[in-house]
């Protein structure tokens, strides 16, 4: 390791811990986002390329965020991100966004990272795994929910590269392996929101070259899609239960039949509810942080007593458990422009790679997916954790792009 020096090898050692400790993934995004500003210092700007090009789409998208965020934390008079974290959430997007567009602007290009960045994806796969199957779900670093989300990023970034025909057949098979190792542990830390990563995975795995060019049968990849759905959804008649199927079902059916919303998926379905009526009353700014949380705190508290007890777990939420909606909520329509703005904004920087680096298109519609779907069950950028691994991932992918740009 010593021929990559000593600060690659530094930041090579956190990105494969990346996912054992909040702390070191966050001095990963620090020593990279510092690392940004000092290449900008330090060397000329570079020849454009499709890496700056999507780095300004993103940065772009992220300064929609935080402006959107800022106006109504400063509208609500909130401006110290408390009790809503959007503030603090997209201040790290936009940082990060900035750093990845110094990367792509003043780098030189050392096209051996690439390989070295995969390596360091396959084994934060590892170490995931080793963490879902030695840790309780509660213990799991952060919150097992935004956990699996990034668990789930590390995942995307690494699956098209491990299916891209360009790489050493070799390290393929490994990284495809170690993509699997990742994917158990998504499944592992039982965070069903985290689940529809797999539809992702066979989506990319129709789409990669190797399909393109024949290897792969699309009826094959029907029949193990269907095959992947059967064999997750038969684990539900297992005693443990290991997926919490068949505990989302039994809260579910709790829920419509028995109107007992004290449980995980219960209490969702009532915040829910909650967060469509606070919107309707001021759809254009929403309600504010502290207004989300004294209606959430004190939801169904009105009710006769036998009736209010069944709110009493949605009571103890400090969101209402949908990124959308909380957004909406907090900020009404402004508020949710953010929000959908850190979404569009990878779909547009993948949009660069349309007619060449199909690896850094998949990686970046990827995380889009992550984000987008993984918010439809938590509010994930409530945690730090979250909103730099996110921007981590997309400054990866930034510079993997950068460092097999044909016009490098």
């Amino acid at each position: 390791m010593s021929r990559y020096g000593l600060l690659p090898s530094l930041a090579w050692v956190l990105l494969v811990l990346s996912l054992s400790q909040t702390k070191l993934g966050g001095l990963l995004w620090v020593i990279l986002c510092l690392w940004g500003f000092a290449l900008a210092l330090r060397h000329p700007p570079q020849v454009p390329t499709s890496a700056r090009h999507a780095a300004l789409r993103w940065l772009a998208a992220c300064s929609i965020t935080l402006a959107s965020w800022l106006l109504m934390s400063i509208y609500w008079k909130e401006p110290c991100c408390t009790p809503s974290s959007e503030l603090n959430a997209g201040l790290r997007l936009w940082l990060g966004a900035l750093a990845a567009l110094l990367w792509a602007q003043y780098w030189p290009v050392k096209p051996e990272w690439q390989c070295r960045i995969n390596e360091g994806l396959a084994l934060a796969c590892i170490t995931s795994l080793v963490m879902a199957i030695v840790l309780m779900r509660g213990q799991l670093p952060s919150h097992p929910i935004p956990w699996s989300a990034a668990v789930a990023m590390l995942l995307v970034l690494l699956f098209p590269q491990a299916l891209d025909c360009a790489q050493n057949t070799a390290q393929r098979k490994w990284w495809l392996f170690c993509s699997m190792l990742g994917l158990a542990a998504v499944l592992l830390s039982q965070s069903r929101g985290t689940y529809l990563v797999v539809g992702w995975l066979i989506y990319v795995w129709v789409r990669s070259p190797s399909h393109a060019q024949g290897r792969i049968k699309p009826l094959q990849i029907t029949i193990a899609g269907v095959m992947v759905a059967a064999v997750m959804g038969l684990t539900s008649g297992l005693p443990s239960d290991p997926l919490r199927i068949r505990e989302g079902w039994n809260d579910w059916t709790s829920a419509r039949q028995a109107e007992n919303q004290n449980t995980s998926l219960g209490a969702r379905l009532a915040l829910y509810e909650l967060a469509k009526k606070t919107i309707s009353e001021s759809p254009w700014v929403g309600v504010g942080g502290k207004e989300r949380l004294h209606r959430i705190h004190n939801l169904g508290q009105n009710l006769p007593e036998q009736e209010a007890s069944k709110l009493a777990h949605a009571r103890t939420q400090g969101h209402v458990h949908n990124g959308y909606l909380h957004s909406a909520m907090d900020g009404g329509v402004i508020g949710l422009i953010g929000f959908l703005a850190s979404i569009i904004g990878l779909v547009c920087a993948a949009r660069v790679w349309q007619h060449g680096q199909p690896a850094a298109r998949l990686q970046m519609q990827g995380l889009a997916f992550v984000h987008a779907t993984t918010a439809l069950s938590n509010v994930n950028l409530a945690h730090n954790y979250y909103a730099v691994m996110l921007s981590l991932c997309a400054m990866l992918v930034i510079i993997q792009a950068r460092a097999q740009d044909p016009s490098t």
